[in-house]
């Protein structure tokens, strides 16, 4: 199964990257799974794994993205905001953080219990502007899925960077004394 590939190759990114690159790299490669494509492109990004490859990234984010994976379409956006392996092109940005908005909502009111959609609207609406909006999606967000550490850490960095430091505070204190094994 292509899926469960990528799943086994993100999670041993940390404990074996030789194999966790090849299981990722078979399921992006062989079987064009835009999940494994995200991982690949978000590993080539990520400092804590050396220096980062835009270049490699950027070849990963942009195969997911032509299939509409959400995560791939806020990173490139984020890449063109910052300068990351690309010139700065905040028009670009404006696009793509665009694109997430209106496929993310589209996702969610199609797969409002599925999680991959919450994390790059609520980012993708923030960078936008449209801070209150980006909220309203983590209230929903946590509500659902009040174990996934990915929504409750960008739900509360929100609530925080709203001056609702309280009531982040209470979510994140809800989170970790009710998640003996949380989900990224």
């Amino acid at each position: 199964d292509p899926y469960c590939l990528a799943v086994k190759g993100h999670s041993l990114l940390y404990k074996d990257p030789e194999r966790g690159l090849h299981y990722l790299d078979l399921a992006a490669s062989k079987f064009d799974l835009p999940e494994a494509q995200f991982y690949l492109g978000d590993y080539y990004m990520n400092p804590s794994f050396g220096k980062p490859e835009y270049k490699t990234a950027l070849k990963w984010l942009l195969k997911a993205a032509s299939k509409n994976d959400l995560r791939s379409l806020h990173q490139l956006g984020y890449c063109y905001l910052n300068g990351l392996g690309v010139a700065i092109d905040k028009a670009k940005a404006v696009e793509l953080f665009q694109t997430v908005k209106t496929l993310g909502y589209a996702y969610i009111e199609k797969y409002p219990h599925n999680a991959r959609a919450y994390e790059p609207l609520m980012q993708s609406l923030s960078l936008l502007g449209e801070k209150q909006k980006a909220i309203e999606v983590g209230r929903l967000g946590f509500k659902n899925f009040p174990n996934k550490f990915a929504i409750v850490s960008s739900y509360t960095e929100l609530l925080s960077l709203a001056g609702e430091t309280q009531e982040a505070f209470d979510i994140a204190l809800e989170f970790f004394n009710n998640s003996k094994n949380p989900s990224i």
